[in-house]
């Protein structure tokens, strides 16, 4: 099967043609024949309002099925489609670096961000017409056809997506991911479930991050469907369990932060009965909140899935149902199309126990960052192989193909000669009583590098955590500076720990 998304869509939507693709708790509901017959006609509106093969179209829509059809339509006929934060308040930055030939956008948004909107891009701003809404009447199949017959031909390496990351350590870069990658990780990113027609995924992930493709597109192939949300609503524990309990949602994938919010709930049961999948991804979970969730989701089984931007999906881990001897979670074994390599300063393979950076290579991998008007990648030659591997600057070591995280390159400090990795500081700190979240990073001051720890929780004192560190950690590795918050620790508008801002506001 070529690998380019038009082929892809067309085939599963003609194979599940009466089966539910896309659900919403407030709207109806969309089957896969619906989806081609609709963003057939968007596409056809786009191609008629000047659109072609590769232009780029940037989306800031918040709502999430006019989005999708949005995604769609846009793929079928070579567009680059370009998710960007609705939170965010000014786009500027982002828009000079993808340089969008057009705006989907909403009409609040669109008021929002007007002065930010580039002067050559058009705007396709959501209303009451959206095309969409169309009576068949209004784009023939003949001339969708024609039109579809005018664009070049597409091939899998043409762009697909650019996501931006996070920029949670520094600035966001452009990720440009290719019709290859994205359909190879439609066909094969659930081949570690066993997935069926009936499963109901639900979209917890933000549009503009890359996290939204794995409830988004894996469902497709399977003709199973993907529930989606309200992205004003995405952190309120009660309106998701509403989700999950009125549609059933059997595969739940979510960030840890989000799982610690749904624990919080008085729940019972039987409210998370329907679950089959609990996959947790976009950072470390702690011991304590998988032995709460287990009381929760007692018929789910665990998966702990880790991934980047530029990859996706990289490895998965089989959570046991008993805890008991996990002292910590490991990353896992790499996905069947993953390679991987642990890979030491002198750019040779590790051995077992021995900790390096983790090189990947993956056809699901990006085919480069997208900066100002230029494209570059960073894939690299490793002594010894063929292929060309991305460093991803995560620090790993493995033992018997299960791999385990260290910490990352660009964190790593030394401390009196010893390498320290802040994650591992968190993770023994996240193991002590009272504390319910622990954020750890270095700190450079008149020269010399040491460790800060920002604990929140209830009852904690500095010298309860210092005394806690020297029990379980090395006397070099224990932070020198301990801060009890009052309030849970800033995060990014994807969940994970955002750095810079805990920085900023408590040091």
């Amino acid at each position: 099967m070529t690998c380019i998304f038009p082929t892809f869509i067309k085939e599963v939507c003609g194979r599940h043609a009466d089966r539910i693709a896309y659900r919403h708790i407030d709207q109806t509901d969309c089957s896969y024949a619906e989806l081609n017959a609709k963003t057939d006609r968007l596409a056809a509106y786009f191609l008629r309002n000047g659109v072609r093969p590769g232009y780029k179209m940037a989306f800031m829509c918040d709502n999430p099925m006019h989005a999708v059809f949005g995604y769609v339509a846009c793929l079928k006929i070579g567009v680059t489609c370009i998710p960007i934060n609705v939170e965010i308040e000014n786009p500027n930055h982002l828009f000079q670096i993808c340089q969008p030939d057009g705006i989907f956008v909403t009409q609040e948004i669109e008021a929002r961000i007007r002065a930010y909107i580039p002067a050559n891009a058009k705007i396709y701003s959501l209303d009451s017409r959206t095309p969409y809404y169309c009576n068949d009447s209004d784009f023939s199949t003949s001339e969708i056809n024609s039109l579809a017959l005018g664009t070049r031909r597409l091939d899998e390496n043409d762009p697909a997506f650019i996501f931006f990351t996070s920029g949670s350590t520094g600035s966001p870069k452009g990720v440009v991911l290719s019709h290859r990658n994205i359909v190879y990780y439609a066909m094969h990113g659930a081949s570690p479930y066993r997935i069926r027609f009936d499963d109901v995924f639900i979209c917890l992930s933000a549009f503009h991050s890359d996290m939204s493709l794995f409830p988004l597109f894996l469902p497709l192939r399977y003709g199973a469907s993907c529930l989606l949300i309200n992205p004003a609503s995405r952190w309120n524990p009660s309106y998701i369990w509403r989700c999950i309990t009125e549609k059933k949602v059997t595969t739940l994938f979510v960030v840890p932060s989000m799982l610690k919010l749904m624990l919080f709930q008085e729940l019972r049961e039987a409210e998370a009965e329907s679950v089959r999948y609990l996959i947790i991804s976009g950072e470390k979970a702690s011991m304590k909140d998988l032995l709460t969730a287990r009381t929760v989701f007692g018929q789910a089984q665990f998966i702990n899935l880790y991934g980047n931007t530029e990859s996706n999906d990289i490895m998965f881990y089989r959570i046991p149902s008993r805890l008991d001897n996990l002292s910590e979670l490991p990353l896992g074994t790499p996905m069947p199309y993953v390679s991987a390599l642990i890979v030491n300063e002198s750019m040779n393979v590790c051995e077992d126990g021995e900790i390096g950076e983790l090189y990947i290579h993956s056809p699901t991998l990006m085919s480069g960052y997208r900066r100002i008007d230029t494209e570059i990648n960073d894939f690299v030659s490793v002594n010894g192989t063929e292929k060309k591997y991305f460093p991803t600057k995560d620090l790993v070591w493995r033992k018997e193909n299960v791999y385990y995280f260290a910490g990352r390159k660009d964190n790593m400090i030394k401390v009196h000669a010893q390498r320290v990795f802040p994650s591992l500081v968190e993770t023994v700190l996240q193991r002590m009583p009272n504390v319910i979240e622990a954020a750890v990073f270095p700190i450079h001051r008149a020269g010399s590098a040491a460790l800060a720890a920002f604990l929140y929780g209830s009852n904690i004192s500095n010298s309860e955590a210092r005394d806690y560190c020297a029990q379980h950690l090395p006397a070099y590795s224990i932070p020198k500076k301990f801060v009890i918050v009052e309030k849970s620790l800033p995060k990014t508008n994807t969940g994970k720990f955002d750095y810079i801002e805990i920085e900023r506001e408590y040091l």
